[in-house]
């Protein structure tokens, strides 16, 4: 690091989570999510990339409240 710049961050960050849900009965949901993100760290004599890829399905069961 330069001299007088022990503090200085310089980095990018993107973080992109679009989300579906579907409702199939009243009480069972389809739940579906893509999630990407991207890191750059431009502090070193490098550039560092990170990428990231995530994909979740979830079936939700919700069970009524019986009173």
């Amino acid at each position: 690091r330069p001299a007088g710049k022990l503090n200085s961050v310089d980095s990018v960050y993107y973080d992109v989570k679009p989300e579906l849900s579907y409702d199939i009965t009243e009480n069972h949901a389809l739940l579906a999510f893509y999630r990407y993100s991207y890191e750059e760290d431009r502090t070193g004599t490098e550039n560092q990339e990170r990428t990231r890829n995530l994909i979740e399905i979830s079936l939700v069961f919700q069970y009524p409240v019986q009173k």
